[in-house]
């Protein structure tokens, strides 16, 4: 089998040319080829909010292969990599990371401050401060704190530098939530109402797929070698999302997390 991806040695940059998403197994992997990308709420900290919220979002990372050992120790073996044009042109953002205190987030908290106090103490205003506000936490959903504690399932809380993922996060356009009557975001306690979570985040899925086509796709990543036969025969088998000559270019397209370390 050809694999013309093998990674460079000479050449270390300190950002990528592909969006790469991760994850934690070869049926999610497998899932993202055949349905593409469906947003989901996940925890996360965000300026404006004390607590942790639950946003609706597919996120990437623009890492490069040659730095990311550690990060497929928090999120996965088994990842996805799209060229950043793709991103581009899906309108896919860097997030804007922050700390307590530091300039942006308290501009951002004071504009929140100031918004709802316009809304409760003043009205009969041409300005429409409601949706000044609204504007305001779909922005801050794009901004995650520099550093912090990493929350995954089935794994023990560590704090990390989140900085050090150069995030890239999709979240459905703000004109979809008021379309679908979907909330922006979800508090940690509604969180834990997993019927709310699936009944909200199968209409979002359904109406916001990210798409991709494979021609987009410049990587597909297994852990072991040994995955990656079995792999190219669940790929052949996916009849309805891509014609024989585009499952060719995604076989093409798979190495694995061994091939990779060992190169680097």
């Amino acid at each position: 089998m050809q694999r013309n991806i093998k990674p460079r040695k000479s050449k270390i940059t300190l950002s990528a040319n592909t969006l790469f998403h991760f994850t934690s197994s070869i049926d999610n992997l497998i899932n993202i080829l055949t349905n593409e990308f469906e947003p989901r709420y996940c925890l996360d900290q965000v300026c404006l909010f004390r607590e942790r919220t639950a946003i609706p979002m597919v996120c990437f990372c623009d890492i490069p292969l040659s730095q990311i050992k550690d990060h497929i120790e928090n999120y996965g073996r088994y990842a996805i990599g799209l060229s950043k044009d793709w991103g581009k042109r899906k309108g896919i953002n860097p997030v804007l990371y922050s700390y307590p205190n530091s300039t942006l987030s308290i501009t951002i908290n004071s504009m929140g401050e100031a918004l709802y106090k316009e809304d409760t103490t003043q009205t009969g205003k041409s300005f429409n401060v409601k949706s000044a506000a609204v504007l305001l936490i779909y922005t801050t959903l794009f901004t995650k704190p520099y550093e912090g504690v990493l929350i995954r399932e089935n794994a023990n809380p560590k704090t990390v530098r989140f900085y050090d993922e150069r995030e890239w996060r999709y979240i459905p356009q703000i004109t979809k939530f008021g379309e679908l009557h979907l909330p922006l975001t979800l508090k940690e306690e509604d969180f834990k109402n997993k019927d709310l979570v699936l009944e909200n985040q199968v209409k979002l899925a359904s109406n916001s797929r990210l798409s991709f086509q494979p021609n987009d796709i410049r990587y597909l990543i297994v852990e072991k070698e040994s995955e990656i036969l079995n792999f190219v025969d669940r790929i052949t088998d996916i009849k309805a999302r891509y014609p024989i000559e585009d499952r060719k270019i995604l076989h093409t397209r798979i190495m694995s997390i061994e091939h990779i370390l060992d190169d680097f």
